[in-house]
């Protein structure tokens, strides 16, 4: 591969990595401020026990924020992956699930900043992200060999 090649694909990975790390610590903290709203919302969904709920809203705050620094700072990539991975299919899964139900509840992905319900568009979205964010594995990889 010729220099600039390795340089457009560095700065695009990095750009990637950043935005989306940006785009998790953003959620997290906007579900923070408004917590009450986001544990209403997962309620809405009606997946989970109602006992549950109000550790599960706190636990995806933290791991979204967690893993969105990880991301800005580009450390434990390897780690940041398949966590966020993991994160997106249980917003997917839930999506999916409310979606056949007819149960278009509001999705709660940015506390009170957006206020849309979930669809089709939602699900497009989120497969969006988990398609960057296999990406940020997949340009690590070609630009870090070594970090798996």
């Amino acid at each position: 591969m010729n220099n600039r090649i390795i340089k457009i694909n560095y700065v695009a990975a990095l750009l990637i990595r950043i935005i989306m790390g940006i785009l998790f610590i953003i959620a997290a903290v906007s579900k923070l401020f408004a917590v009450n709203h986001f544990i209403e919302v997962i309620i809405k969904f009606d997946i989970l026990p109602i006992t549950i709920i109000p550790f599960f809203a706190l636990f995806i705050i933290f791991i979204e924020y967690v893993l969105g620094i990880l991301l800005v700072l580009g450390i434990f990539i390897r780690y940041a992956v398949p966590g966020l991975l993991l994160l997106m299919s249980v917003f997917i899964f839930a999506t999916l699930i409310n979606i056949f139900r007819g149960n278009f509840v509001e999705c709660g992905c940015f506390g009170n900043i957006l206020n849309e319900k979930i669809g089709w568009y939602t699900l497009f979205r989120d497969f969006l992200i988990v398609g960057l964010i296999l990406l940020i594995k997949f340009k690590s990889q070609l630009i870090y060999p070594n970090s798996k």
